[in-house]
């Protein structure tokens, strides 16, 4: 996968993105419809490609069909609706979203006095924790997780608890 350089998503992708996730979920268009306040119509053309979608839109549905809305925005970056399928589950682009936010509210202006070579190597060591873990679940977090799930069903309700830090687990 690469990340595409266009300005604005490709509506037919995201139609895509919003179509096999509503499957996933085994919605109807109705349901979905209904959950967006717009007629079954509309909504059937949103899927074919043939409306543009913003952001809101985006985040309505994630909430209705419990899915990670970062990722389904993140798949029109990367030309492909992998990413929204893998991550509707774990919400893992939401989560590292989330942990930018609050990484940007503990630095605020002082990330960017972050060295590029901290920065790769903090990721390349929480990707290989992540390869490791997706290899290897561990029981305590999932247990986490699924006690969590109801802050992360919903964007923007209580979402900020999910990555509190009274509720984070021992690392």
């Amino acid at each position: 996968m690469t990340i595409d350089s266009t300005d604005e998503p490709d509506p037919a992708l995201l139609g895509r993105v919003f179509r096999r996730l509503r499957q996933h979920r085994k919605l109807s268009v109705v349901q979905v419809a209904e959950a967006l306040g717009m007629p079954p119509r509309t909504y059937t053309n949103l899927e074919a490609g043939n409306a543009r979608i913003h952001f809101e839109r985006i985040k309505r549905f994630a909430a209705f069909a419990d899915v990670d809305p970062v990722a389904m925005q993140t798949s029109t970056m990367f030309g492909s609706d992998a990413m929204a399928m893998a991550c509707c589950e774990n919400k893992l682009m939401m989560i590292n979203l989330l942990s930018m936010e609050e990484l940007f509210d503990e630095l605020g202006d002082g990330i960017g006095d972050l060295d590029s070579r901290t920065i790769i190597a903090g990721f390349d060591q929480l990707k290989a924790g992540l390869i490791a873990a997706a290899r290897k679940p561990d029981p305590f977090a999932e247990n986490w997780t699924a006690s969590k799930r109801s802050s992360v069903v919903a964007w923007g309700i209580s979402i900020k608890s999910l990555l509190s830090r009274k509720n984070r687990p021992p690392p």
